[in-house]
């Protein structure tokens, strides 16, 4: 009987490989651009016919190769990057595997013309279906053209997949975008069907993002942030905030990845800024030392391991809160609320089961009859309405203050103002942990004992959790996955756990108060001064008598 398995033949394993790292004309595209930059190259054109199907063509002035790399490089696993494995550790180009080459000669028809730099003459390959059809002395500026025609003409079956046209050409603009952004002294050009698309001229990074993004309303509202040689943020001011993360982009050693802790650090330092359900704009280039990420995880190297992620967190979280120095505050007796910048109505369910009000952890401020505002005049609670605002008047002007908002705030007040109770835990809780995660937990071992819990170490990355805080009895596997996720000081880690807790906790949007709790809550907001909740949303809003009036026609002397 003949045998299962077969050993495929060099070409059919190479267009198998191929099909892992070339997906579309884009990832063509994001290849010949690694290329180019780590070629040194200052000026750099993309063609494209067709979306990039027809034909890829990107040319830079980059050092160029001889006649001996050129035969070379597009063969599997060729590179002039790394000698060996470990040198992936302490490279810092954009590629290293010799995989892109061979990988676009195997699915397409390739063209390479190529000089050095001082040297007499080019040179020029041809290669088709993964083999070399020529290769000859030629005429040629110093740099490299790259001339990928045909995509996927050996893979019909990958070419079937493939979108219209102009879905491939704004795929291809993308990358282009993506690559142009860190190195902003580096020119681009765009061409699609002969027409100039878009010039990115050599520059500054913030005038970059202004070239790339213009139709942010930037105007002077933008953070040019260098905390060290090794971060630099632009931000745009929370003005020009977004409803989704689109434009938070996390770049690390000139690649974009995909690391939501580092996005949530952003999406963190802004929290006191924004309300709910808003998202900031901010671009964070980060320069990390090649022994501490590893790239080698993903095909396109969209994702990284680090070895610092902790650290990474804070230092972004950190810079960004250090910047934005502006405080909401209440303006005062007209009863307006907030910035311009910042719409009113923005609401937000609570991502968590409902539970019932626990008066028990809620304690009264003040007698409900005793609050007098900036005028001096009481405070009177009106109703409930919608399940969701309760409506408080003072003097001419009526508030209406979201529950859920209002309740988490002072709960969220509460937690900070009071020194945790802990609990014994009858059978500690284990907790294990991998062998680069330990360095950064054991900078924040501390600020967890302080928050209540006592954790202790039992060897080769093995922990028990002795205590917890009493205020989460009851949710801790909640508490367990906490301690995993977050690393910071004692104020990152109280903001984290703390929040969460209240949203869980706070009464919720359809809960009907009776009115003791409704005062209760009211007169909490206005004693404290509390405007936003911890996730940076609106408590309340106001409207003022002669505002009412003018909306339903009234006006002269009596309004």
């Amino acid at each position: 009987d003949m045998g299962y398995i077969t050993v495929l033949r060099d070409q059919d394993a190479r267009r198998i490989a191929a099909g892992e790292v070339i997906e579309r004309p884009a990832s063509i595209v994001r290849e010949l651009l690694d290329n180019a930059l780590d070629a040194g190259a200052a000026e750099i054109e993309v063609h494209l016919l067709e979306g990039g199907i027809r034909e890829v063509r990107v040319i830079d002035n980059g050092s160029g190769m001889d006649r001996e790399d050129l035969d070379l490089c597009w063969r599997p696993h060729a590179t002039s990057k790394i000698r060996c494995f470990e040198d992936i550790y302490t490279t810092r180009t954009l590629g290293f595997r010799g995989e892109a080459l061979s990988s676009i000669a195997a699915c397409s028809r390739l063209t390479l013309t190529t000089r050095r730099k001082a040297a007499p003459s080019a040179f020029r390959l041809r290669l088709a279906g993964g083999g070399t059809q020529s290769l000859e002395e030629c005429t040629g500026s110093e740099g490299t053209v790259a001339s990928v025609q045909d995509v996927f003409y050996a893979m019909p079956g990958r070419k079937k997949f493939l979108k219209r046209p102009s879905t491939e050409a704004f795929m291809c603009r993308q990358q282009v975008i993506e690559k142009a952004i860190p190195p902003p002294s580096v020119s681009f050009r765009l061409f699609s069907e002969g027409e100039l698309k878009f010039f990115l001229p050599p520059g500054d990074l913030a005038e970059r993002i202004r070239l790339i993004h213009p139709d942010i309303p930037w105007d002077s509202q933008i953070y040019d942030i260098e905390d060290s040689e090794n971060l630099h943020i632009i931000a745009g001011h929370p003005g020009i905030a977004r409803r989704d993360r689109k434009l938070i982009h996390i770049f690390v050693n000139g690649r974009k990845i995909n690391e939501f802790a580092l996005v949530q650090a952003v999406e963190y330092a802004f929290s006191d800024h924004l309300p709910g359900g808003s998202y900031p704009v901010a671009f964070v280039l980060l320069t990390v030392d090649p022994k501490d990420v590893d790239f080698n995880i993903h095909p396109a190297k969209r994702e990284a391991k680090f070895r610092n992620l902790p650290e990474l967190h804070h230092a972004v979280l950190a810079a960004i809160k250090n910047k934005l120095a502006v405080k909401p505050s209440l303006s005062g007796s007209s009863g307006s609320f907030g910035s311009s910048a910042h719409p009113l109505f923005v609401f937000e369910r609570a991502a968590f089961p409902v539970t019932a009000f626990n008066r028990a952890e809620f304690e009264p401020a003040a007698p409900a009859e005793a609050y007098a505002g900036a005028g001096q005049q009481e405070i009177q609670y009106i109703g409930q309405v919608f399940g969701l605002f309760l409506i408080a008047m003072e003097g001419d002007t009526l508030y209406f203050i979201d529950q859920h908002a209002a309740h988490e705030s002072i709960l969220y007040s509460m937690y900070e103002e009071k020194k945790p109770a802990v609990q014994t835990m009858l059978t500690p809780i284990s907790l294990t942990l991998e062998e680069d995660e330990e360095p950064s937990f054991a900078s924040s071992i501390d600020a967890f004992g302080e928050l209540g819990f006592t954790i202790k170490g039992k060897g080769a990355g093995s922990y028990e959790i002795h205590t917890l805080p009493e205020i989460v009895l009851g949710a801790e596997d909640a508490a367990v996955s906490f301690i995993r996720e977050n690393r910071g000081t004692l104020e990152d880690l109280k903001k984290v756990l703390y929040a969460g807790l209240a949203c869980k906790k706070a009464v919720k949007e359809g809960e009907t108060l009776d009115s003791l709790t409704a005062r209760d809550i009211i007169n909490r907001v206005f004693l404290e001064g509390l405007t936003r909740c911890p996730h940076g949303r609106p408590i309340f809003f106001s409207l003022g008598r002669e505002r009412m009036a003018e909306l339903v026609g009234r006006t002269g002397p009596a309004f």
